[in-house]
């Protein structure tokens, strides 16, 4: 009887403790949310049942949580195990991530961090080593190219010349403008321009424009103003002792006065002081001439008609001087023409 009562009693103890133990994994069960596995590297430590807080705590606590297929029970699994915080900047957007990789080339390999050409870089080493909150900045290099061409303009050289006199310029040569061309690179770096690159290839050699000009100063001597005819021998009998009454305007041979000028006068003779342009149904090319002021303000003196002028008609003499200044200073005139010959 009482082997029988103490057999009963083991039996009754053995059925409690089952229905404690059912108990209490029900209520396991019933507080908790998710079935995890808490891992160092690949291989599994434990396992346990936890709330959703507590994955946020282990979260917060750099240990990722990540979930796995489904057990057996329903429940959903995860794999936990201690990572860094990585914060990922590639130029359009940020993200972060939380890695079990040791090293940056890690996230290259597996898609983390996007590559799109052989420029990009970062501003750590692809051998680094991945520490917690290790900020990566990605930048993304692309170029553009182009070409401008563009005139490259000519300068004008002075030569100086003691035979051509003051106020008086000759065209050597023409100047002509060259041809250039510029290839220019772009560099942007995330979109944003970053650098140029230009290299300047010559098309065509630009020719320089030389100019003389003169440097003689002419000093005429001027005669007797009392004896307009005394330079003139006494013996010659074709001296016009009567003058002509002419209207005189003046003259130089730069552009202004003559256009594009060669310097040579319509008789083929060189433009100087003491050459004047005449009407030559008046008075021939080649005449010597005397030429003063009616009212006797000024002497021009001697000189030989050895020019034409389109605007020279009739009575009007065109008197040459060396610079466009002595000719604007002359203005016009009344005055006595002389033939000495």
């Amino acid at each position: 009887m009482l082997q029988k009562t103490a057999r009963g009693n083991k039996r009754i103890a053995v059925i409690s403790g089952l229905l404690v133990s059912v108990l209490l994994t029900v209520t396991v069960y019933a507080a908790s949310d998710y079935s995890i596995n808490v891992t160092d590297g690949n291989e599994a430590l434990f396992s346990n049942f936890i709330t959703r807080q507590k994955v946020v705590d282990l979260l917060e606590n750099n240990i990722s949580v990540r979930k796995t297929d489904k057990s057996f029970t329903g429940i959903e699994s995860f794999a936990l195990g201690k990572t860094k915080r990585v914060i990922i900047d590639d130029g359009n957007s940020v993200k972060e991530l939380y890695t079990a990789a040791t090293y940056v080339e890690e996230l290259i390999d597996d898609g983390s961090i996007k590559l799109t050409s052989d420029f990009d870089f970062l501003n750590v080493a692809p051998d680094a080593i991945i520490t917690n909150d290790l900020k990566i900045n990605v930048t993304h290099v692309t170029s553009e190219n182009y070409k401008t061409t563009f005139d490259v303009p000519y300068k004008t050289i002075t030569e100086y010349d003691n035979t051509l006199y003051v106020g008086e310029t000759v065209v050597v040569r023409e100047g002509v403008n060259g041809i250039a061309e510029n290839n220019v690179e772009v560099i942007y770096h995330n979109g944003v321009e970053f650098k140029k690159n230009c290299t300047q290839t010559v098309i065509k050699e630009k020719v320089d424009k030389i100019v003389k000009i003169g440097t003689l100063k002419y000093e005429p001597v001027q005669p007797e103003v009392v004896s307009p005819i005394a330079s003139v021998s006494a013996s010659n009998e074709n001296v016009r002792k009567t003058p002509l009454k002419f209207k005189a305007s003046a003259y130089c041979s730069c552009s202004a006065c003559c256009g594009k000028s060669t310097g040579i006068t319509a008789s083929g003779m060189k433009a100087c002081y003491g050459t004047v342009a005449v009407d030559p149904r008046v008075i021939p090319l080649g005449t010597r001439l005397y030429i003063e002021a009616s009212d006797g303000s000024f002497v021009y003196g001697e000189c030989i008609a050895a020019d034409t002028g389109g605007a020279i008609k009739g009575n009007k003499v065109d008197l040459f001087f060396p610079s466009h200044s002595e000719a604007l200073n002359f203005g016009r005139k009344n005055v006595d023409v002389y033939i000495l010959d």
